[in-house]
């Protein structure tokens, strides 16, 4: 109720670039420009504390049937339950979820989104695609309801463990789509198929530089070399054979 909240916040996001390049130098503070002035309009937060922990509950309001922000990308798209949190280990420290009610029709929005604000992104994905021979449905066809990024504790603050994870409607469609990949890949690389059994799962290395980047956008970049297993009913893609390896012995142990 709001008579409980113990503060209101209005944040202005198109703002956001200003704060954080007083924390920042080079190179680094064009970057606040191109990510955050995009992402949506005005944000408002009602603010609760319990215990050592503080709550943001709020909305944001961006202007209907607009391509100008990010968020306008889940119109017409009803929000999913998140599950992904149940395969993500203790030593997570951010984590962000997408939800959608049908994964085809939001990427359409989002190459509409991208066109106008973003169009190297569109690029980079068109490349790919061709470059790789993947047409765009049928790579899609597997792709369920939420899709999930994670970076984890690591000691190289510049390079951190990240985690890709995508809700798979058909396991065997999603293998059979990512392996398909990799042969492609493999081909044009004259390399080898590397995989590793480990803790009762199969680890494949996708030989395509920053291939979750390419595909979904640059925040989804950090992925120099991928590695995917599945779990239940996720995929989860690695930036690091050793990091998969260490999650299943974590799960395995209920670190999560």
């Amino acid at each position: 109720p709001i008579e409980m909240d113990e503060g209101n916040m209005y944040l202005n996001v198109a703002k956001i670039p200003d704060l954080l390049r007083n924390f920042s130098s080079g190179e680094q503070r064009k970057d606040y420009d191109d990510y955050l002035k995009w992402f949506t309009g005005a944000t408002y937060y009602d603010i609760s504390f319990e215990d050592n922990r503080i709550f943001f509950n709020g909305s944001t309001k961006i202007p209907e049937n607009s391509n100008e922000f990010y968020l306008s990308t889940f119109y017409n798209q009803s929000p999913q339950n998140i599950e992904a949190i149940y395969f993500l280990p203790n030593r997570t420290s951010t984590f962000i979820s997408y939800t959608y009610e049908d994964f085809t029709d939001w990427r359409k929005a989002v190459d509409v989104y991208w066109e106008k604000n973003f169009p190297q992104a569109l690029e980079n994905k068109t490349e790919l695609l061709k470059n790789y021979d993947i047409y765009e449905r049928d790579f899609y066809g597997w792709i369920g309801n939420e899709i999930g990024l994670a970076t984890l504790q690591t000691i190289d603050l510049d390079h951190p463990d990240k985690l890709l994870l995508i809700k798979s409607k058909d396991y065997s469609e999603s293998v059979k789509a990512l392996d398909d990949l990799i042969r492609v890949a493999n081909d044009l690389n004259s390399d080898t198929l590397l995989y590793e059994d480990y803790s009762g799962k199969r680890i494949k290395k996708i030989a395509i530089e920053e291939f979750p980047g390419s595909m979904l956008g640059d925040e989804f970049n950090g992925f120099e070399n991928s590695y995917y297993t599945e779990l239940g009913s996720y995929i989860q893609i690695g930036n690091l054979f050793e990091m998969i390896k260490r999650l299943l012995n974590e799960l395995q142990e209920e670190n999560t």
